[in-house]
């Protein structure tokens, strides 16, 4: 007969060491997710002051900038952006169609309403979108919070706008205000963006000068 108890004291220390695994993986997680943030204000910092060292680090270094150069994502990035530029307001899919490309997506196709649509229901479908009968059209608006991942897309896309601004290329648009822009992108609400945004007008007015 198997003595059951003798298993016991193996099975505890697995248990044990499995806990511990979990704990230090959601650390690691969590660790990552800060790095991550802190990855993109610092590499928009470095684009920043490029500026006005005079300095191309996405050339000098473009390991660290893969997302310059890349100027369309993915469809349905670009549709969840589209609805999280605004979180208030209802999209219809004629409106989702019209800002894709501020949102980095070239539109290859003449019809691509139908795939915008399915997408659509798919986002309401998975919970992320509300949906309402706006002027007798149906309209999605963003459900809940911005998940990061969706924050970490949106923040490369606004630094590969910045870099083609700085770069001389088509004035690209805002895409939470679907305005063209003349100088680079808000980094983030605070002083450290202001800072930024000062540096680089005095430094552009005292050129013109």
């Amino acid at each position: 007969m198997i003595d059951e108890t003798s298993y016991l004291d193996p099975y505890n220390t697995a248990i044990q060491e499995l806990a511990e695994l979990i704990n230090e993986r959601e650390k690691l997680d969590i660790r990552r997710d800060q790095i991550d943030a802190r990855l993109i204000t610092v590499r928009r910092g470095v684009v920043a002051l490029s500026r006005l060292a005079e300095k191309t680090p996405w050339v000098e270094h473009p390991e660290w900038f893969p997302e310059v150069g890349t100027a369309d994502v993915g469809f349905t990035s670009a549709i969840r952006r589209a609805l999280q530029s605004d979180l208030k307001r209802f999209f219809s899919p004629v409106q989702v169609r019209d800002s894709l490309k501020d949102f980095g997506y070239e539109i290859k196709s003449d019809n691509i309403l139908p795939s915008i649509h399915n997408t659509l229901k798919r986002l309401h479908k998975a919970g992320n979108a509300d949906i309402d009968d706006v002027d007798g059209k149906t309209c999605y608006r963003w459900k809940g919070p911005i998940p990061q991942e969706d924050k970490v897309v949106g923040s490369l896309q606004d630094l590969s706008n910045l870099v083609k601004l700085m770069r001389g290329g088509d004035t690209p648009k805002h895409p939470a205000y679907g305005e063209t822009i003349t100088e680079p992108p808000p980094v983030a609400p605070g002083p450290f963006q202001r800072r930024f945004a000062q540096g680089l007008k005095k430094e552009t007015d005292k050129k013109k000068d």
